[in-house]
């Protein structure tokens, strides 16, 4: 499974940026095992793209793309409707 992180938007848009990218099979046992649950939380809790706020218009979005042999998923949030399991995903991948 490869999980990618982009992050677009904001006060000031930064220029194209590199997407944070992690392979599962490049990982440890335990990073590999931690990966794998916070993608299920995030895929669980994903909603739907909310309409656009006004009062959000300089918000970050963060996407970040599941790839399996199977499917190909795509989660999306925005600063000011972020899930914690979707948080704490994009989190994990900012670090690694």
């Amino acid at each position: 499974m490869k999980v990618s992180l982009n992050i677009y938007g904001g006060l000031v848009p930064r220029l194209r940026a590199p997407d944070h990218v992690v392979d599962s099979n490049e990982l440890a046992e335990h990073d590999n095992k931690e990966l794998h649950r916070l993608v299920s939380a995030a895929m669980a809790s994903a909603a739907p793209p909310q309409a656009g706020d006004d009062l959000l218009r300089d918000a970050q979005t963060y996407q970040i793309t599941v790839e399996s042999d199977s499917a190909t998923t795509v989660l999306e949030a925005t600063d000011g409707g972020v899930p914690d399991s979707f948080a704490a995903l994009r989190d994990w991948l900012r670090e690694h």
